[in-house]
């Protein structure tokens, strides 16, 4: 008994710790549904009950499975990404602009749903650059094998270094780590650059106070003024 009550402690302050970065966010449903505070934050994405068996652990967002158009170039080096790949794939529930719904509603069981939680498709919520939709040849590319070896253009791309045991590496730039993703540790995903819950602060960032709609957070690992977060990759540009 003990044991349980410990774990469950855990998840808790788990889950106090991640929410504590996104709340008051653009990320946080309560600021996204104009300040209606009787939201759960965690629960726009995340259930600790009855996930979909093909999702990452807690996911809580169904949508069916989408075709999305890769980025491809001819001075791209690395191989090109045929289909996209997690994390990435879980971004884009929401951002590709397609309906979404929750597999599991907070507070009322399991019948019970709330159209607060849901994206529909043509959604103001995500409009503009934070609509990508299907077509991702426009945005820079994710889902490939980061390997700059294959860089012939001399971009002077950082070899990624190992991020504490198992095969977790990142590319470690003057602003941070940028993590890479995959069975191998080797993927660049969208979450390499970008943090959902937004807990990097840095100066001269821009923070919601929950209220405000007039602000823009772009959930970034690191401070980009001057490009640095590009150039902590792209070392030659």
């Amino acid at each position: 008994m003990k044991g349980i009550i410990y774990i469950l402690l855990l998840l808790v302050f788990a889950f106090s710790d991640a929410g504590a970065g996104v709340i008051g966010t653009p990320h946080d449903v309560n600021v996204m549904r104009h300040g209606n505070k009787r939201l759960e934050t965690c629960a726009m994405c995340h259930t600790p009950h009855s996930r979909p068996l093909e999702s990452p652990p807690l996911w809580n967002r169904n949508q069916p499975s989408q075709g999305y158009t890769m980025y491809e170039s001819p001075s791209y080096d690395m191989d090109e990404a045929k289909t996209l790949q997690p994390p990435s794939t879980y971004c884009m529930t929401c951002h590709n602009g397609v309906s979404s719904t929750l597999v599991n509603y907070p507070g009322r069981g399991s019948n019970f749903t709330d159209p607060a939680y849901n994206i529909n498709n043509g959604d103001p919520l995500f409009s503009d650059f934070t609509r990508l939709g299907l077509d991702l040849k426009n945005n820079h590319p994710v889902s490939f094998t980061y390997e700059p070896a294959d860089d012939v253009d001399n971009n002077g791309f950082p070899a990624p270094q190992p991020l504490g045991s198992g095969e977790r590496k990142a590319i470690i730039g003057s602003q941070g780590k940028y993590p890479l993703y995959g069975t191998n540790g080797d993927q660049f995903e969208c979450a390499t650059c970008h943090d959902v819950h937004d807990t990097v602060d840095y100066p001269g960032k821009e923070i919601t106070n929950g209220e405000s709609s007039g602000t823009q957070v772009f959930f970034l690992r690191a401070d980009n003024s001057g490009s640095k977060m590009c150039t902590d990759c792209h070392t030659n540009r």
